[in-house]
């Protein structure tokens, strides 16, 4: 027998893109910030962003046009795997990068890919998909927090208290996904509006941290050539 899904209102569906846009802004801006100063931490960390902002539309966006379209009927849970499975390596590989701007050089990745491996063992291990989210929403507010950092060492108060904006939206979302009837259209507009404030804040934050290098690193430019 087939199992019948909560069938969103295409409203529903066309807001869970915002969320996405500010995080892929967001991500943009802070990869750019990253690579001027660790060159070597650009690539992988926009690969890192591109799977992230990938996983996010097939699970968010286009799971429930396509669980609407069916009226309920299917419930494509495949569709969220590509999430879940960029959630961790996505925000562990983000987190390596905006700690190397902190120290200043490259750090070694092997710590975080040791705690990664424990953390997605842990989850395949038990076969609980809560662990596997636990892991990349722990991954995710380490993210905010060392952006976080970067916007503190640079004197900007607004940005760390937008990343700190972020980081409790993080942390809301599970929260919320733990209810009985998550699916309901009540939780679901809940999480959506969470997760836009979180994402927008996280995505202006991370533009004024680009801007601001920006402007020092023209002044200093600017400087040296007079």
């Amino acid at each position: 027998m087939t199992d019948v899904c909560t069938a969103y209102p295409f409203a529903l569906a066309a807001q869970d893109v915002v969320p996405i846009v500010f995080a892929g802004a967001g991500y943009y801006y802070l990869t750019q910030r990253i690579e001027a100063s660790i060159p070597e931490a650009g690539p992988a960390t926009k690969a890192a962003s591109v799977i992230l902002v990938v996983g996010s539309i097939v699970a968010g966006p286009g799971r429930k046009v396509l669980v609407t379209l069916s009226d309920g009927s299917e419930c494509y849970p495949y569709l969220q795997l590509p999430f879940f499975a960029a959630l961790a390596p996505g925000f562990a590989i983000l987190t390596w990068g905006a700690v190397s701007v902190i120290k200043g050089r490259k750090v070694n990745f092997w710590p975080y890919l040791g705690l990664l491996v424990v953390g997605v063992s842990a989850a395949v291990g038990t076969e609980k998909r809560v662990l596997l989210l636990a892991t990349g929403g722990t991954w995710a507010v380490a993210f905010a927090v060392s952006a976080g950092l970067i916007a503190k060492r640079s004197g900007d108060l607004p940005a760390m208290a937008l990343y700190a904006v972020n980081a409790v939206g993080t942390l809301a979302l599970p929260v919320i996904g733990g209810k009985d009837d998550v699916s309901s259209l009540k939780y679901q507009w809940l999480a959506q509006g969470i997760n836009t404030v979180s994402q927008a804040a996280f995505g202006y934050a991370s533009y004024r941290l680009l801007s601001a290098f920006r402007r020092q690193d023209k002044s200093s430019t600017v400087e040296i050539a007079t």
